[in-house]
């Protein structure tokens, strides 16, 4: 599922204004609630891939997706680790951190499953590790 915001009136990129339709869009959590595997990412190439934001708006959808509700803290971070991994058949070797796993990460300042939406968006980037090397480290 796509896990870019919505515009507030419902509206698609082609133009058509389409609020009515727009309630019953954007289903992300009545999915997961009912058993399904969603993955989060984000248009990447064509637009900015921020995990942080593609979680944060999994928690607290904005726009038109905002009469729904978000996605739990656990539900988001597992959209972007391990439910990815499943949808990606990547399950085997990415998705968690694991003996023989890629071992690609980003830890955050904060914690992503408990901190408010609106913080996690901006949270700083402690370490960020891909294929097993560190790619970023605070300093």
């Amino acid at each position: 599922m796509h896990g870019g915001p919505p515009t507030a009136t419902g509206d698609t990129p082609g133009g058509l204004r389409l609020p009515e339709r727009a309630g019953r869009a954007w289903r992300t959590r009545d999915l997961r609630d009912a058993g399904a595997v969603v993955a989060l990412g984000s248009d990447w190439t064509i637009a900015p891939y921020d995990v942080r934001g593609v979680l944060a708006t999994a928690r607290a959808p904005l726009g038109a997706a905002a009469s729904r509700g978000g996605l739990t803290g656990v539900q988001a971070l597992e959209g972007c680790t391990t439910h990815a991994a499943l949808a990606a058949v990547e399950s085997d070797t990415a998705g968690r951190i694991a003996p023989g796993f890629r071992a690609d990460l980003t830890a955050f300042a904060l914690d992503p499953v408990k901190a408010p939406a609106d913080e996690l968006a901006q949270a700083p980037v402690r370490l960020t590790v891909t294929g097993g090397q560190v790619a970023h480290r605070e300093t």
